[in-house]
């Protein structure tokens, strides 16, 4: 492969990667200033009800966003039988975690609703 193209693919791994920590660290940032915002507003059970999942969504973001730049180095650069098992690895485990957070944060917010409490929530809701 040429060396432009090859390293025009390693440029657009790292983007996507650096990508990933801005989209984390921006989303962080996002979501806390809005629950500060909101701390007066909203009882704090409310406004824990609202963090969690939005925190949830930036990960999920994030890790998909992460997923796409381990697909493009490895298949694109460095295409042997370990680095597919690595990279199959890396999907499976980065796949769980965002199934994890989804499930968690969608069981978080339908325990809050529907037991009138966020205390339920504290207790059952693995993230906590």
């Amino acid at each position: 492969m040429p060396e432009e193209i090859v390293s025009l693919i390693e440029g657009a791994g790292i983007f996507l990667s650096v990508s990933s920590v801005v989209v984390i660290v921006g989303g962080l940032l996002l979501i806390f200033g809005s629950y500060l915002l909101q701390f007066r507003q909203l009882s704090t059970e409310e406004n824990f009800r609202k963090f969690k999942p939005r925190l949830a969504r930036v990960l999920m973001v994030a890790l998909e966003i992460l997923v796409v730049a381990d697909v493009i180095e490895t298949v694109a650069l460095h295409i042997t039988f370990e680095s597919l098992a690595t990279l199959g690895l890396l999907v499976i485990v980065r796949t769980w975690l965002s199934w994890t957070l989804e499930s968690g944060s969608r069981r978080s917010l339908a325990l809050a609703a529907g037991s009138g409490g966020v205390n339920y929530v504290f207790r059952t809701c693995p993230f906590t």
